[in-house]
């Protein structure tokens, strides 16, 4: 009988103490994609520029593991992914304004843009307070799912039925409209 493949945690602890081949299957595993996917959907990150900031967060993820401790590892990952996307997302914002500002824009062209970059600052802040908010639960679910994984993996990981899954992820969408202020009502 075959043994089971390695969890997450598993990798990540082997990747960890020195195994590089450990780290490689973390991204084959379809994490690479599911960061692309998180960077762009979620974060608002340009679809040009994902796969270059996923490189760095790949790069922080692998710097960082000696930090690391056994826990969830997609929850660790995405939260470096969130964070990578707010430092792109203000640096791209900043050399946007600066272009403007020396190619001859008007001043009032350049503070848009950089209130717009603000704008968004405060956005991913707040958005990571609301994230922070939830059901661990309905957290783990919608993050899982906008990091691309599919509602079987999501229920299998839970250990519940994709019902639950579905129900989870619905909730944690409708707190999080509601925790930003974008509720339809």
């Amino acid at each position: 009988m075959a043994s089971p493949d390695p969890t997450d945690e598993e990798l990540a602890s082997h990747a960890r103490d020195g195994s590089p081949d450990a780290f490689n299957e973390l991204v084959q595993r379809g994490y690479g994609r599911r960061v692309i996917a998180f960077l762009t959907k979620t974060c608002g990150v340009p679809a040009g520029d994902a796969d270059d900031v996923a490189q760095e967060v790949w790069l922080k993820a692998f710097r960082a593991l000696s930090t690391w401790r056994p826990h969830n590892f997609r929850s660790w990952l995405f939260k470096i992914a969130r964070n990578a996307a707010r430092d792109h997302l203000t640096q791209f914002n900043r050399r946007r304004a600066e272009s403007l500002d020396t190619s001859g824009a008007e001043p009032q062209t350049a503070s848009q843009d950089v209130g717009r970059e603000a704008e968004i600052r405060d956005q991913l802040t707040r958005l990571d307070g609301c994230l922070k908010k939830l059901n661990p639960d309905f957290r783990s679910a919608f993050e899982g799912h906008t990091g691309g994984r599919k509602y079987e993996e999501l229920a299998e990981g839970a250990g519940v039925p994709i019902d639950t899954i579905k129900t989870r992820i619905y909730r944690a969408r409708t707190a999080l409209r509601k925790c930003m202020g974008m509720d339809e009502e």
